[in-house]
């Protein structure tokens, strides 16, 4: 079994690296049922298609801090659960099988046993001793334990992962904008990117909610669900002394999840305006910004107090 590079982690659950799929006979021997493949495609993986014994699923990414992990974590691990319920062996692989698919079977170990990242990766190194899982993702597995394993709620740990992705497509726009060569193209591109940047709806009842409206026309523009939180004073340290002597320990700013009615924000940067009256009540940087507290939030919907009344449920204004 060690020259095939595969390790049992527990019954039915298998983890190797590329020299694992390149035996198939040895793979029918093991009774492999499905194999989750978590690397590139490339042609050694065009095997698969021929062996319809073998169920194969493939997640793209490569073995860097900066790739988004939890976007394919629901997926992964629904392949792996299907196949544990049916008492199938299961494959998972990356080209060393020492980051990423050990990622994806730590992630399986957190959500099956509610385990906090370093108890379940313990239970697969112990197994496993190669296992270095890079720092990205380990923090994006943190996040998934914070956020109790499902990506639908308001809680601050949701706020930052739809933040994170925010940021992610915009990334991802700017690389189609910078890369393309006609205008007609770079007008296109333009076009399909600012789609698909889900901003969030207003979807607001105001007898249930604090909200947040225009000081000089009422318009209700957010709820406090909308809220991005940060803690005051926190990541101060990343600024010189200067800065930080400069900084008061208050937030002057309400910092917002990107809403629908934004407009531009195909754009690094730009204003917020109402959007009834069109007063420039904010502005946004996709880079972030610091709050006066000191604290570096990116992406930056920033708001300031002033320009918004804080109204309760009641319709009374907060003070």
């Amino acid at each position: 079994m060690q020259s095939i590079d595969i390790s049992v982690i527990q019954k039915h659950l298998f983890l190797g690296s590329e020299k694992s799929i390149q035996n198939i006979q040895k793979l029918k021997e093991l009774e492999i049922k499905r194999v989750l493949s978590v690397e590139k495609y490339h042609e050694k993986l065009e095997e698969f298609k021929n062996h319809q014994d073998i169920l194969h699923m493939i997640i793209e990414i490569n073995d860097m801090e900066t790739e988004n992990l939890l976007s394919h974590i629901e997926s992964a691990l629904n392949f792996i659960e299907n196949g544990l319920k049916k008492n199938e062996n299961v494959l998972v692989h990356c080209q060393a099988g020492t980051s990423r698919s050990p990622a994806i079977v730590v992630g399986y170990f957190m959500k099956t046993y509610n385990l906090e990242f370093k108890d379940a990766n313990e239970i697969v190194a112990s197994v496993r001793p190669s296992v270095q899982i890079n720092q990205g993702f380990i923090s994006q597995l943190e996040l998934f334990y914070k956020m109790g394993f499902n990506f639908n709620g308001n809680s601050i740990w949701h706020k930052e992962y739809r933040m994170k992705n925010y940021l992610n497509l915009h990334k991802e726009k700017e690389s189609i904008n910078t890369n393309q060569l006609e205008n007609d193209e770079k007008q296109k591109s333009q076009e399909i990117n600012e789609k698909s940047i889900e901003k969030t709806e207003i979807q607001i009842d105001p007898k249930e909610y604090v909200h947040f409206r225009c000081k000089l026309c009422r318009q209700i523009l957010f709820t406090e669900d909308n809220l991005v939180e940060h803690e005051t004073g926190y990541n101060a340290k990343n600024f010189n002394e200067k800065k930080k002597s400069e900084t008061k320990m208050f937030c002057s700013s309400y910092f917002i999840e990107p809403m629908d009615w934004i407009k531009n924000t195909s754009q690094i940067n730009g204003k917020i305006s109402c959007l009834k009256c069109g007063t420039k009540i904010g502005s946004f940087n996709w880079s972030g910004s610091q709050c006066s507290c000191g604290v570096w939030v990116s992406p930056s919907f920033r708001i300031p107090k002033t320009k918004v009344d804080r109204i309760d449920p009641k319709n009374q204004l907060i003070k």
